[in-house]
């Protein structure tokens, strides 16, 4: 065989189907390969974000404990906590209780019908008198 029947039958089997349908899959895989890649990429970019902003709201939530902490660890601190949660007083002290709405207007309403009742009866009994 000669220099150029060699070159020849290269030629024909790199230009033939079946090694063109080779270049295709390997140049798809390839092509996968690298999309993969690329969108776990972008997944890892909005993992990051994502955990930076939690790391900074934990910060700021460490900041907050560190604070309330140091703030209860004092007497005032340790007796507003108590007053919140069990509603004492001290001595001489008075306790203001405030009502919803609901229920004032609710009181206000019965001690109305009250008033009316017992005027109405009153009147009532002054006029046998």
């Amino acid at each position: 065989m000669n220099d150029w029947e060699k070159k020849r039958k290269f030629r024909a089997f790199i230009f033939s189907k079946v090694s063109l349908c080779l270049l295709v899959l390997v140049l798809g895989s390839a092509l996968r390969g690298t999309w993969n890649l690329y969108y776990k990429s972008k997944e890892a970019e909005i993992n990051k974000a994502r955990v930076a902003y939690e790391l900074s709201e934990l910060t700021k939530r460490q900041d907050f404990l560190k604070k309330e902490l140091t703030r209860l660890n004092t007497p005032l601190g340790k007796e507003s906590v108590i007053r919140e949660k069990y509603n004492v007083k001290k001595e001489g002290e008075e306790v203001v209780v405030v009502l919803p709405k609901e229920k004032q207007k609710a009181e206000v309403s019965a001690s109305g019908i009250r008033n009316k009742m017992s005027h109405f009866f009153g009147d009532f009994v002054d006029f046998f008198r």
